[in-house]
């Protein structure tokens, strides 16, 4: 009898235990996966089987005041199968992770988001789209042995910054969108009338004789052939062109006349400058700027046939970046 009680108590803490890792296994990996795909639209729930199982385990036979439960913990043979069910639990624990995203409203009333998951600039998995209707998607993955680091990538819309996150076995990786993104610190770059006086027309067919640098943590991007334009940068590549469609509004209009107006410009003057600023918009792809960055904007003279562009610079100049969706800087004349 004592042999039974020792047994039985030990079965029941197996139980728990495998119980406990069952459960915190299906919640953490699984839960949010099967929620969206199997359990809606009036299919069985967990609960339901929960409640069948327990119903059974209460079970009494023939009036028996040893509840089935009790009797089936109690047996020798409950043992092997628990410890049989508490390695490949512990082993699925162990190298299951998972990937989940979850949509969040934004004041901007964007309703759709799709979001890239990369791993060293290649798709790891394809694109997630939440909605406004369809809230929560991801998937786990199973028999991962070693930690992989990702980059979360907001595609559509653009304009956010991309997120980082090491994906480790028995771990998962939870984002709400677009919350746990930042929006990209995008610069506006727009040369003063002093810089624009000194720039080739876009129509120009000789006007190559001025470039633009941008330095960042160490890097150089550069624009080769640098006219009367605005420059939008701040960004790889895939981000900047719609970007920089939205910035031709009647907003960065209205931000250029009163910046020349500022400088004593009469309207007659302005017009003709803002409308071919407005026209002549290119990109220049970077790294992403983060608050509080610093850049180093060049633009310079090229000498004869020196496309490095080692001639005279119109300016140098370092400045900040602010945490701001869209920064715009106006280039100045460098003064000896």
């Amino acid at each position: 009898m004592a042999t039974d009680k020792i047994r039985y108590r030990l079965n029941l803490i197996l139980l728990l235990v495998v119980g406990f890792f069952a459960t915190l296994w299906f919640y953490r990996h699984l839960r949010l996966y099967v929620t969206e795909t199997v359990l809606l639209g009036g299919s069985i729930t967990f609960w339901t089987l929960w409640k069948i199982s327990s119903s059974l385990l209460n079970w009494t036979i023939g009036g028996n005041r040893k509840t089935l439960g009790q009797q089936l913990i109690g047996k020798p043979w409950a043992t092997e199968y628990l410890m049989l069910a508490l390695f490949p639990l512990a082993f699925l624990y162990a190298t299951t992770a998972s990937v989940y995203l979850s949509y969040e409203e934004t004041q901007s009333g964007q309703s759709t988001f799709e979001v890239a998951v990369l791993n060293r600039g290649n798709p790891y998995i394809p694109p997630i789209t939440v909605t406004s209707v369809k809230r929560v998607a991801g998937r786990p993955f199973f028999l991962n042995f070693g930690s992989i680091d990702l980059e979360y990538r907001i595609v559509n819309p653009k304009g956010y910054q991309s997120l980082q996150k090491r994906l480790a076995p028995w771990e998962a990786n939870f984002l709400r969108v677009p919350r746990d993104f930042q929006k990209l610190n995008l610069v506006r770059l727009v040369p003063s009338p002093a810089v624009y006086s000194k720039l080739p027309r876009v129509e120009d067919p000789a006007g190559n004789r001025y470039y633009l640098d941008i330095e960042h943590k160490g890097t150089r991007f550069r624009l080769e052939n640098f006219r009367r334009q605005i420059v939008y940068t701040g960004a790889p590549e895939g981000d900047l062109p719609i970007l920089s469609e939205k910035g031709n509004s009647t907003l960065l209009r209205r931000e250029l006349d009163d910046y020349l107006a500022g400088l004593g410009f009469p309207h007659k003057n302005r017009e003709p400058v803002v409308a071919e600023l407005l026209k002549n918009t290119t990109r220049l792809a970077s790294t992403e700027f983060q608050n509080k960055d610093k850049i180093i904007v060049i633009v310079g003279e090229k000498s004869g046939d020196d496309s490095q562009g080692n001639g005279k610079q119109l300016l140098k100049t370092v400045y900040e970046i602010e945490d701001n969706a869209m920064q715009t800087i106006w280039l100045e004349l460098q003064h000896d």
